[in-house]
C-alpha cells in the first residue's frame, strides 16, 4: 500500500474477505523500505529509536526482522480497521510506502483455496 492510498485503503477495507473466509484473524507480512534520510535520522536520533521501539511493542507482531534496508513485521487482525490501526505508527515513523500480504499457514491454506472457489462459483 503506498501512502498516498492510506485514507482509501481504510475505507476500503473495513471487512477484509480473507478475514471472513478463514473465520477470524489472518497473519499480514508488511514489508517497509524507509527513505536514507529517515534511516539515517533514526540513526542519529536516540528519542526516535525510542518511538519506534514503543509503537513496535503496541503493534504486538508475531515476528520482525530488519536489515540495513527494509524491515518486515507479521501482524495478526481480524479487520481492515484493526489492521490499519496497527500499522499507523509505521506510516507516520518510517514515511515510507508499505507492502502488505496475507500470510497463510499450510494448515489453512486448503480452508482458503475452498472458499475462493466458492467466491467464484457466484460469477460463472
Amino acid at each position: 500500500m503506498r501512502n498516498h492510498d492510506r485514507k482509501s485503503h481504510e475505507s476500503r477495507n473495513a471487512d477484509l474477505p480473507i478475514c471472513r473466509a478463514l473465520g477470524g484473524a489472518v497473519r499480514f507480512l508488511v514489508e517497509f523500505d524507509p527513505p536514507a534520510g529517515v534511516k539515517n535520522e533514526f540513526e542519529l536520533n536516540p528519542e526516535l529509536q525510542k518511538n519506534a521501539g514503543a509503537a513496535l511493542e503496541e503493534m504486538k507482531p508475531l515476528s520482525a526482522w530488519f536489515t540495513l534496508r527494509y524491515g518486515f513485521i507479521v501482524l495478526e487482525a481480524d479487520s481492515g480497521e484493526e489492521l490499519s490501526r496497527k500499522l499507523a505508527p509505521i506510516f507516520h515513523l518510517s514515511q515510507t510506502d508499505v507492502d502488505i500480504s496475507p500470510a497463510y499457514s499450510l494448515e489453512k491454506l486448503p480452508k482458503l483455496v475452498a472458499s475462493i472457489g466458492e467466491e467464484v462459483k457466484k460469477y460463472l
